[in-house]
């Protein structure tokens, strides 16, 4: 980064604390000048690093120290993958550091939001009691630790069977992406999830 003053700027101001004489020259060819220029530049290198120094000791802004701010915060990580910008890695380290964890429905569809999946719902399931319409399938006690998340469809995660495919192949299937994997690493431990994907979620919140 640019310094806040040049070495033209520190060396007039070295000069200017001089004593006056014929021996202290002010002339730039002037051995005392240049020694005094010298000291001058050095000046500006550290003026400019330091500067550098405060806009890196914000991961918004950092680039110098953006790998020390990765490797304080586990970053790039196996789900999100390394980003392709310094922007995006700066995106990720504010994230991370606003990440206030959190087990509730709500958590997961913000973080849903956060990583930019739109329209994604959750579905929660819970034993079947007396109070329920016929309708609704029978589930027991289990039931209250699953929970489904419905995804829209995914461009580039999805293939189905086709022509030249393996016979041990799925007929359809999807590749986990960012959402799945994070979800699937800060679900409550005792919880399993079911991943739906479709054109449009059309579960309500």
């Amino acid at each position: 980064m640019t310094a806040s003053f040049s070495a033209q700027d520190y060396l007039g101001a070295l000069q200017a604390l001089m004593p006056r004489g014929r021996v202290w020259p002010r002339d730039l060819d002037a051995t005392q000048t240049q020694l005094l220029l010298a000291l001058a530049q050095v000046y500006e290198r550290s003026d400019g690093r330091s500067r550098q120094l405060l806009v890196d000791g914000f991961p918004q802004s950092a680039v110098e120290l953006l790998p020390e701010w990765e490797a304080t915060l586990g970053l790039p990580d196996s789900c999100g993958g390394a980003p392709d910008s310094i922007a995006e890695r700066q995106v990720r380290l504010v994230v991370k550091l606003q990440e206030p964890g959190g087990m509730s429905k709500g958590y997961f569809l913000n973080l849903a939001m956060v990583l930019g999946y739109a329209d994604v719902t959750i579905t929660e399931f819970g034993p079947t009691n007396c109070g329920m319409t016929c309708e609704v399938a029978v589930m027991n006690e289990q039931f209250r630790f699953l929970w489904k998340v419905n995804l829209p469809h995914q461009v580039g995660n999805h293939d189905v069977f086709r022509v030249g495919s393996r016979c041990d192949e799925r007929i359809e299937r999807y590749a986990f992406g960012a959402l799945e994997c994070q979800l699937m690493r800060l679900k409550p431990a005792h919880t399993q999830i079911i991943f739906t994907y479709k054109e449009v979620a059309d579960e309500a919140n």
